[in-house]
């Protein structure tokens, strides 16, 4: 014990270093004895101790931040109570590089909690404004991804969803209409305050994984829309309105069986 004491002293003073490798390994380390350590009061003293140096590391070059951000999430998936009331250090920056936003973004879903996931929220809605297409399609995944971790915020981010359908940006919209079908396997009672929103947008959808989502809600919530039969074909309509696409014959492919299904369940 006293060899371990020792150890953790010299690697505890090498988190101050100037190297920020040094830094990182040094943080490496300690993760590594917490796990010969049974005292719970010196464990969360030394997670404490760690997350200065790791904050530190994030307002370095962008780099750098990269591989700190790349290494804070491998210790975050581990330890999230680490770095839980750090979370705003994660914010994105408008003149962050795209990799360095990317992966603040995996840190913040697994930092989210109950406690923090409305700072979370809105930090998302201002993302999901942006020009990045691949950014602000992240960040609609990001907030399905809360929704899935965190139980009682679903209502809070299934509103930041409806408001985001309300811009009207085409690929915003798209995107969301792909992630709400995993939300809606995972828990059909939010139903009645989306699923109208979407169907608003069927003239707007060209993607064909879009489609495919909007064929399966609709399939699934048959009996509960009107005109279900109507819309399924204005869905299978504008797939033919997109014949000069030059992926057209792969629309089809994808979107022929996820037809089927559904005209079955309507006319049986």
């Amino acid at each position: 014990m006293e060899t371990l004491n020792k150890k953790k002293k010299r690697t505890l003073q090498k988190q101050k270093h100037g190297n920020c490798a040094v830094v990182l390994s040094a943080v490496k380390m300690i993760l590594q004895q917490m796990d010969l350590i049974t005292s719970t009061d010196v464990v969360w003293n030394l997670c404490k101790k760690r997350a200065r140096p790791l904050v530190t590391l994030v307002s370095a070059e962008p780099e750098i931040q990269y591989i700190a951000l790349r290494n804070i999430n491998l210790i975050v998936q581990r330890t999230p109570t680490i770095l839980e009331h750090e979370i705003k250090v994660f914010f994105c920056k408008y003149n962050d590089p795209i990799y360095v936003k990317m992966e603040k973004l995996e840190i913040m879903i697994k930092l989210a909690t109950d406690r923090n996931i409305d700072q979370v929220l809105l930090e998302f809605k201002e993302y999901a404004t942006g020009v990045d297409v691949d950014f602000v399609r992240k960040v609609v995944r990001a907030i399905c991804c809360c929704i899935i971790k965190l139980e009682r915020a679903v209502e809070r981010c299934i509103s930041v969803l409806l408001e985001l359908i309300k811009i009207k940006v085409n690929y915003v919209v798209q995107e969301e209409i792909i992630v709400i079908k995993d939300i809606f396997k995972r828990s059909s009672n939010i139903y009645e305050s989306i699923i109208a929103t979407l169907c608003e947008s069927l003239d707007t959808l060209d993607e064909p994984e879009a489609k495919a989502s909007m064929i399966w809600k609709i399939s699934e919530y048959a009996e509960r829309i009107d005109n279900a039969h109507e819309l399924l074909v204005n869905i299978a309509t504008l797939s033919f309105v997109y014949h000069s696409h030059p992926c057209f014959h792969n629309i089809i492919q994808q979107l022929s069986l996820k037809i089927i299904n559904p005209k079955n369940r309507l006319c049986s």
